[in-house]
C-alpha cells in the first residue's frame, strides 16, 4: 500500500467498507479498471470463506505502490 490507510471497499463507489489496508500490507492486483479502481486480495488477511488467498476488496489504484516495500523502521517512540 502506498497510503498509511487504504479502505477496501465491497464493489468500486460503494459504501460498504470490508476492511482497511495499512502501509506497506501486501495485495495480489487482480484487475485494474479504466476508472481507476482496483480489484485486489488482501494476503496477509485470512478470510477462507471468500477467499482462501485473502480478503478481496476494491480500492482506488492510486493507493497502490507496486514492487515496492516501506522503508525499515530506523527509530521507534517509547
Amino acid at each position: 500500500m502506498a497510503t498509511g490507510l487504504a479502505t477496501l471497499w465491497s464493489a468500486p463507489f460503494n459504501d460498504d467498507v470490508v476492511s482497511q489496508l495499512l502501509l506497506g500490507e501486501r495485495v495480489l492486483v487482480e484487475e485494474v479498471r479504466p476508472d481507476g479502481w482496483a480489484r485486489v486480495v488482501a494476503v496477509e488477511q485470512p478470510a477462507a470463506r471468500l477467499d482462501p488467498r485473502g480478503y478481496p476488496g476494491w480500492l482506488p489504484a492510486t493507493q497502490l505502490a507496486y514492487g515496492s516495500s516501506p522503508s525499515p523502521r530506523t527509530s521507534w517512540t517509547r
